[in-house]
């Protein structure tokens, strides 16, 4: 799981730099926000997410990462206020690290 957190955190930081800085507004940076899980029976894991949602604390800020991934629509028609207008799409690619993931779990 951390193969594939990690590259995805590293094409978050490629394609928007500023995703690795902190702000003295929250308590974490944007590409916290790429987290992952692993389920665990008998000793074997069986399944392994990553996940761009991040957390719900209130002194978060890894919420927007969703919208520099999907992107968003304009507020209102022919204004550009609050628009992200380039997908960044930094987890589109990340099935290519799988089979170097899986092979890792299964060493």
């Amino acid at each position: 799981m951390n193969i594939v957190k990690n590259e995805g955190r590293k094409r978050f930081r490629r394609s928007l730099p500023a995703a690795s800085h902190r702000n003295p507004n929250y308590s974490d940076r944007l590409v916290d926000a790429i987290i992952g899980s692993v389920k665990v029976e008998n000793n074997i894991t069986t399944y392994f997410e990553v996940h761009n949602a991040g957390t719900r604390k209130k002194t978060s800020q890894t919420y927007k990462a969703r919208f520099f991934e999907k992107g968003t629509k304009p507020r209102v028609k022919g204004h550009y206020r609050g628009k992200i207008q380039n997908k960044y799409s930094y987890m589109s690619g990340l099935d290519s690290v799988l089979p170097k993931a899986m092979s890792k779990v299964t060493d």
